[in-house]
């Protein structure tokens, strides 16, 4: 998928994995919202993340973000974590999945 492929949301943008966001946008924003997508980051590059969205929010923004703790059923399938913050996660049967995940 590219950016020729998004239809509507104006500004919105396509961010390669585990890349820097600084300079990707030409204003600050009031809101952030990041469902379901920063568990996939490893820790350093998920650190640097966080700190440049709080870079882009304006005074009184939000960020709204969503992790997976150890609670979350994917946990009691994970591997042990990498030096990275990852944990392997394999599920076999209906989903046959594999990920890295960042629980918290």
């Amino acid at each position: 998928i590219g950016p020729h492929n998004i239809r509507g949301g104006g500004s919105c943008k396509i961010i390669e994995p585990n890349s820097s966001i600084k300079g990707l946008f030409d204003e600050n924003m009031d809101i952030i919202f990041a469902n379901q997508s920063l568990y996939y980051i490893p820790l350093k590059e998920l650190k640097q993340n966080i700190l440049e969205f709080y870079e882009l929010l304006n005074t009184g923004g939000i960020l709204f973000a969503t992790m997976m703790s150890k609670k979350n059923y994917y946990f009691s399938h994970s591997q042990k974590e990498e030096k990275n913050g990852l944990s392997k996660v394999e599920i076999n049967g209906r989903l046959n999945e594999t990920s890295f995940i960042h629980f918290i």
